[in-house]
């Protein structure tokens, strides 16, 4: 009876793992053009249902702890590097049948530690996501359930589900609208129904309808001008991935409680960073490609609550680099850098065949920055720029 939920779950795993980039929404990251009816009252820019229709839908009180966006600037340039890696054909073979622009979710729960999550993906035409349905379905049928419901619903197919476990109930749903695909997941002690999920369905294909999502690049990280400056012209957006918690506390809390499998792992550990003050409020990534250098780069950050989460980490890295260095018999050690705040160290490593990885690490106040380039030449002066420009933005 868990198979067919856990496939429909899946689903947003394959197609967010497959293009490589995850973005929950920071507001300002993303700009809705207004229709006729009132903006979602998610963050700005998040085409997803909101507190409201999830307490109208499901009764309740639900709080929002996070906005996610799943896209790719560059399909193709993204499937020539995963081509390149060893061992990687399945995921560029994945890359090339899945064809998502890309897509977003919102998580929420409540105070009797229930859970939702309620998303979408949006494919580049209406027949590419039926290709991805009738693969959907095709599993699903292939298991012998008693408890899963085709149907049509405003005009679009949904499949739907739903188990108990000890005291708990899973549901899983999923609407295929237009070149849309919806999914709605729900973990808690109450049994949710199928007029539940497709209650939140129209609410969600009513916002899909009423408002167009314009992409922009992503805040507090350097302009693809600048990126272009320091490195080459060639250098092209691949993806870029933002991260914003709306409640850190509740959301690394509603991680914690469903996260048994994670106890004694590393994982506990960051779910359990809220108990000493310190966790992540934010990531921004942002990946570049030149084809004509044959090199990539990545620019991101992490930002605490506080900083001492960033100068923890940075002291870390420096202490556990410069004992490999030394361990290596090198003779080179890490040299802090200083800049408009920043404390940052740039390093190089020649790799086989010629290729090299010139990576930096930085911090300043609660932002944790690193940048890495892969590539056949040696980078420092790029990315020395890289570092000193990203440190005058944030």
């Amino acid at each position: 009876m868990k198979s067919s939920i856990i496939a429909i779950i899946v689903v947003a795993v394959v197609i967010v793992g497959g293009v490589g980039y995850v973005a929950a929404k920071d507001p300002g990251i993303f700009a809705l053009k207004s229709g006729s009816n009132a903006l979602p009252e998610t963050s700005p820019g998040t085409r997803i249902v909101s507190p409201t229709e999830v307490n109208q839908s499901m009764s309740g009180h639900w709080i929002e702890v996070l906005n996610i966006t799943v896209g790719i600037s560059n399909l193709s340039s993204l499937m020539y590097i995963m081509g390149g890696i060893s061992d990687s054909s399945h995921v560029t073979q994945n890359l090339s049948d899945i064809h998502v622009n890309y897509a977003q979710a919102a998580a929420f729960v409540s105070s009797n530690h229930s859970a939702i999550a309620m998303g979408y993906a949006s494919f580049s035409s209406i027949q590419y996501a039926n290709i991805t349905n009738r693969s959907i379905i095709g599993n699903i049928t292939n298991e012998d359930l008693g408890n899963i419901s085709f149907g049509i619903t405003d005009g679009s197919f949904y499949a739907f589900e739903y188990a108990r476990t000890d005291s708990n109930y899973t549901a899983a749903f999923y609407d295929l609208y237009s070149n849309y695909l919806i999914i709605g997941v729900y973990h808690g002690a109450k049994n949710r129904t199928l007029n539940d999920f497709t209650g939140l369905a129209a609410y969600e294909i009513s916002i899909l309808n009423s408002y167009k999502l314009n992409f922009s690049v992503t805040e507090n990280l350097v302009s693809t001008a600048s990126v272009q400056s320091d490195f080459a012209a060639s250098y092209k957006s691949i993806f870029n991935m933002s991260a914003y918690f709306i409640n850190p506390a509740d959301a690394y809390k509603a991680l914690g409680n469903y996260s048994e499998m994670l106890q004694g792992s590393t994982s506990s550990g960051i779910l359990n960073m809220t108990d000493n003050g310190s966790s992540i409020s934010g990531i921004g990534l942002e990946a570049y490609h030149s084809n004509i250098t044959n090199s990539t780069l990545a620019l991101g950050y992490l930002k605490g609550t506080n900083s001492s989460f960033a100068s923890q980490i940075y002291r870390n890295v420096t202490t556990s680099l410069n004992l490999s260095l030394e361990f290596a018999d090198s003779g080179r050690s890490i040299m802090n850098r200083s800049y408009d705040g920043m404390t940052f160290f740039v390093l190089n490593i020649s790799l086989e065949k010629g290729t090299n990885i010139t990576f930096s690490v930085g911090v300043k106040g609660d932002y944790l920055v690193a940048a890495a380039v892969l590539g056949p030449t040696v980078m420092d002066s790029s990315v020395i720029s890289l570092m000193q420009n990203e440190s005058s933005i944030i």
